[in-house]
């Protein structure tokens, strides 16, 4: 396993700072009136210019660090949107939901686990 590479490792924080922004909005939302203008402004804050063209300073069209963007970014929105879901899950009542609960937790967990080692560490 080799050591990472510095820029992988700072465009996959990148996404995963935006996507915990983007959960902040999201988690946000408290009526039907304010869903469109958070999820407009939260892809906007992913996807914008502003994004683009700070990428684009630094020039690096040929490296595959770039990818490690939107993996930053889905994880994290992976992780703000089933935190709650599991949380219920483990506290219900059922066994049957319990153990469903413990299930996604462990896949999620696992998933963050490999695709971290695996892009941060390449062999």
């Amino acid at each position: 396993m080799g050591f990472p590479n510095l820029e992988y490792i700072g465009m996959f924080s990148l996404g995963a700072f935006v996507g915990g922004i983007i959960n902040y909005g999201l988690n946000s939302i408290e009526s039907t009136k304010s869903y469109a203008k958070v999820v407009t402004t939260s892809f906007g804050a992913a996807f914008g210019g502003s994004l683009i063209l700070f990428l684009e300073k630094f020039d690096r069209s040929d490296d595959d660090s770039i990818y490690m963007y939107p993996i930053g970014l889905i994880l994290s929105l992976l992780w703000g949107q089933i935190v709650e879901t599991i949380d219920t899950r483990i506290g219900a009542d059922e066994k049957g939901k319990q153990i469903i609960g413990w299930i996604h937790l462990t896949a999620v967990s696992g998933l963050t686990i490999y695709l971290t080692v695996k892009l941060l560490f390449p062999l």
